[in-house]
């Protein structure tokens, strides 16, 4: 994720003082935000997971991180940033690219929420903790897919209408809940 950051950083800066290759620092700040993304979601993943640890040692190797769930997890954020992305070009662009916007908003809500569903069904058989926490509070923990369903509906409508502030409020506010919670 540090790597992801700092070619993010590098391209942003170097970007502007360039003139004939303005295009490659384009790419790799791209590929620097996709790095960055993907690397928090993996961790989350990862986290959930667990760690091998002995005597609060971590013992285990070092891609033990990489499992398919962890690679959902970041592939996962990395739609979710998408989709915030292109709530907030509908917010804050106009003609074509505000168009491009609305029109992607849709496919994106829908692999956002295919993904949360694969990771909300597969997350309580990663970690025996997690099914225990889940299931053990079930009166709680349902109001987190309630909440997902009411802001893509939200978001999904919003977009059906053009509304251009509309989609980008309720994505801000779930996607910052873990901080309120």
């Amino acid at each position: 994720m540090l790597a992801g950051l700092i070619f993010r950083g590098v391209a942003f800066e170097l970007r502007f003082k360039s003139r004939r290759n303005r295009h490659w620092w384009n790419r790799a700040f791209s590929w620097g935000s996709a790095i960055a993304a993907f690397a928090q979601g993996a961790v989350v993943g990862a986290y959930i997971q667990g760690f091998p640890v002995e005597n609060f040692a971590y013992v285990g190797g070092a891609f033990d991180w990489l499992t398919p769930f962890s690679v959902l997890t970041g592939l996962g954020l990395m739609a979710g940033y998408a989709l915030l992305g292109a709530t907030w070009l509908i917010l804050k662009s106009e003609g074509y690219v505000q168009d491009w916007a609305y029109k992607i908003t849709p496919l994106l809500l829908a692999l956002v929420l295919f993904v949360f569903a694969v990771i909300s069904l597969w997350t309580p058989f990663v970690n025996p903790l997690v099914w225990e926490r889940w299931f053990g509070n079930i009166q709680l923990i349902w109001i987190f897919p309630f909440l997902a369903l009411t802001c893509a509906f939200t978001v999904f409508r919003s977009v059906q209408k053009r509304r251009e502030l509309a989609p980008f409020l309720p994505l801000l506010a779930f996607m910052s809940l873990p901080i309120w919670v």
